[in-house]
C-alpha cells in the first residue's frame, strides 16, 4: 500500500464523519416570507411627498441573507419603472412625489438575492393625488357688541372665504374679561356666544385654512371692551295727596308714582305715622291711588306719609319720596 494511500482514506472518513455545510445551500437561506407596504397618507397634494415604508420577514432559524427590495409606481405621473428600494434591513423607507392629478399605485417586491429566489409581492397601495387647493381668502370674525358690560353676552359670527374646492377647517380662541384661556376645535361658520364675567378685555382670535393646503392658514383677532355691570334703578317717587287737612273717619287719597331708568322688576313701598294710627305702617303696593282713613282722634294730630322704590336687581339703589304732611282734626 502507497503511504499517501492511507492518508487519503483516513481523510474522507473524517469529511464523512462531519455534518455537511449548507453555507452554499440555496435552501438553507432564510427566503424572504412576507413583505408589507404601506403609505403616511391616503391622499396627497400634486408635488407634495408621501413617505412609504416596505418590511419583510423570514422565517425563524434560518440563515440571514441580503434582501432585494425593489418598488413600482405607477399613475399620477409616474411611469412605472421597477427601482431598488434604498437601504439595508427588513424595514426601509423611501419616498415619492407624484407629478399629476390621479392615483398612484405603489408595489414593492423582495427576495432573498443568495437564495436567488423568486420575487415576492405586496398587494397595491393606492394614493389619492389632487391638485393644489388655493389658500383660504380670508376669515371674518365679527363681535356683537364690540362693548358691554359684565354678565352680559356677546354674539360672535365667524365665517371664511375660499375657493369652492376648499374643505373649510375653523377653530377659535378666547381668554381675558373672567374667561379663561379656551381653545374651540373643531369650530364651524355661524354664531357662538360669550358671556364676560369681569371688567376687562374679551379677546377672540380665529383661524382657517383648508384642509388641502393647512399649511396657508388665515387669522383674525377681534376684541371687546367689558365694562363695569351697570344695574337697573329708579330715578324717581312721588307722592302726592288730595288733601292736606281732614277729619277723624274720613279718608285721605294719595297718588303714588315711580320713574326708572332702564327696565327692571320695580318694589314700591309706602310708610305712615300718626294720624290716631297707632305704629309705624309699611304697606307693599304698585304705583297708582291709596286711601288712609285716620280714626277717632281726641285731639288735632298729623298724618305722616312717605314713599320709597327700587329695582329688584339692585336693591340698594332705594329711592325716596318727600314726606306727606296731613293733619287730621277731631
Amino acid at each position: 500500500m502507497k503511504p499517501y494511500r492511507g492518508t487519503l482514506l483516513a481523510t474522507a472518513m473524517l469529511l464523512a464523519a462531519l455534518p455537511l455545510c449548507s453555507c452554499g445551500d440555496a435552501d438553507e437561506y432564510a427566503k424572504t416570507d412576507t413583505i408589507t407596504l404601506t403609505t403616511s397618507t391616503s391622499t396627497v397634494v400634486v408635488k407634495r411627498e408621501v413617505i412609504l415604508t416596505v418590511q419583510t420577514t423570514t422565517p425563524a432559524n434560518q440563515y440571514e441573507c441580503q434582501t432585494d427590495l425593489e418598488y413600482r409606481a405607477q399613475g399620477a405621473g409616474m411611469e412605472g419603472t421597477w427601482y431598488t428600494v434604498p437601504g439595508s434591513g427588513s424595514t426601509r423607507i423611501f419616498k415619492l412625489e407624484p407629478r399629476e392629478v390621479g392615483t398612484l399605485s405603489v408595489m414593492a417586491r423582495g427576495r432573498c438575492h443568495d437564495a436567488k429566489e423568486d420575487w415576492k409581492y405586496t398587494a397595491q397601495v393606492d394614493v389619492d393625488v389632487t391638485k393644489v387647493v388655493d389658500p383660504i381668502t380670508s376669515i371674518e370674525l365679527v363681535a356683537n357688541p364690540t362693548s358691554v358690560e359684565v354678565n352680559k353676552p356677546v354674539t360672535f359670527t365667524l365665517s371664511g372665504t375660499r375657493d369652492s374646492e376648499c374643505t373649510l377647517a375653523l377653530k377659535y380662541q378666547y381668554s381675558g374679561a373672567g374667561l379663561t384661556l379656551t381653545t374651540v376645535s373643531p369650530a364651524f361658520e355661524g354664531q357662538f356666544i360669550l358671556t364676560p364675567t369681569k371688567k376687562g378685555t374679551l379677546t377672540v382670535t380665529a383661524t382657517g385654512w383648508c384642509t388641502q393646503n393647512p399649511k396657508a392658514a388665515v387669522t383674525q383677532t377681534t376684541t371687546v371692551d367689558v365694562t363695569e355691570e351697570i344695574l337697573p334703578k329708579v330715578t324717581a317717587v312721588t307722592l302726592t295727596a288730595d288733601k292736606t287737612t281732614v277729619t277723624r273717619n274720613n279718608p285721605v287719597a294719595f297718588t303714588l308714582g315711580a320713574t326708572k331708568e332702564t327696565d327692571c322688576t320695580m318694589h314700591l313701598e309706602y310708610t305712615y305715622v300718626g294720624g290716631g294710627f297707632p305704629a309705624l305702617t309699611t304697606v307693599t303696593t304698585t304705583p297708582g291711588i291709596f286711601v288712609l282713613t285716620p280714626p277717632g282722634a281726641v285731639t288735632t294730630t298729623t298724618l305722616t306719609v312717605i314713599a320709597a322704590a327700587y329695582c329688584t336687581e339692585n336693591p340698594s339703589a332705594v329711592v325716596s319720596s318727600s314726606a306727606i304732611t296731613v293733619t287730621v282734626e277731631p
